[in-house]
């Protein structure tokens, strides 16, 4: 893609914002205007390819990213669900135990007045 010059002037905040953003994307100053002015031309329906980098390539990675990982956890959480569910229902209720101890102690009883 063909490049022209555009010069401008900003102030010191501005251009102290663009120097960071450039240094923590490792970019040049220059592809961080270009990426900078894509975006916000992209923000307002302005539209640009994207197979050549730039925002809207790393958003749109970004967003299939973030779909995948929600489907993931989704269905890990599906799964999860369904296990707990399983196992909650293969688990006999906490009175049951004390149940058959009764009916023990009962039958035991039983037969020792039986006897005596």
């Amino acid at each position: 893609m063909a490049r022209q010059l555009i010069q401008a002037r900003a102030d010191d905040d501005t251009v102290d914002a663009l120097e960071d953003f450039a240094d923590r994307n490792d970019l040049s100053r220059s592809e961080a205007v270009r990426r900078a002015l894509r975006y916000h031309l992209g923000n307002h329906g302005y539209d640009f390819p994207t197979t050549d980098g730039g925002f809207a390539t790393e958003i749109s990675e970004l967003e299939q990213s973030i779909s995948q990982l929600e489907q993931t956890q989704t269905k890990q959480y599906n799964e999860l669900t369904q296990q707990l569910v399983t196992r909650s229902s293969q688990q006999e209720p906490m009175w049951i135990p004390y149940l058959r101890l009764i009916l023990l102690v009962a039958i035991a009883t039983g037969f020792i007045l039986q006897y005596i």
